[in-house]
């Protein structure tokens, strides 16, 4: 007799589960697309995996702190050499992102033209990839 009302229950209890899981997990990717939207923003891409390796050596090796600085010097240089690539690759990124703009619009009316600069400013924006006007 209740038969149908029991699965309409379980039905509804589905769709909640199914309804938060998909909230968590766009939530959490969203959490995580800003994060490394500030890091790429901030320059430190790789540094903060650098600081983990330098802890763990520190604490699992227990480095004397003559062998602390010298770590943390090579370490230094790695942070610096990293931050210069970085550089370099988001100058690519930019330019290779600036010349498809560039060639796309060749094929759209000037209105169109604009909307696509709109939304590439909006989307690719706060990557870097970009120059904001």
């Amino acid at each position: 007799m209740n038969s149908p009302s029991r699965w309409k229950a379980i039905a509804v209890l589905c769709l909640v589960f199914v309804l938060g899981m998909v909230i968590g997990i766009g939530g959490g990717a969203f959490a995580v697309r800003r994060a490394l939207q500030k890091q790429v923003a901030a320059g430190n891409v790789g540094t903060p995996l650098i600081d983990h390796l330098e802890r763990e050596m520190v604490s699992k090796l227990h480095l004397t702190p003559a062998e602390q600085a010298a770590v943390g010097t090579e370490l230094d240089i790695t942070r610096r050499e990293i931050r210069e690539h970085r550089h370099l690759l988001l100058e690519n990124l930019r330019t290779t992102s600036e010349d498809t703009l560039s060639r796309l619009k060749t094929h759209l009316p000037p209105e169109k033209q604009a909307q696509l600069e709109e939304q590439a400013r909006r989307h690719l924006g706060p990557w870097g990839l970009v120059i904001k006007k």
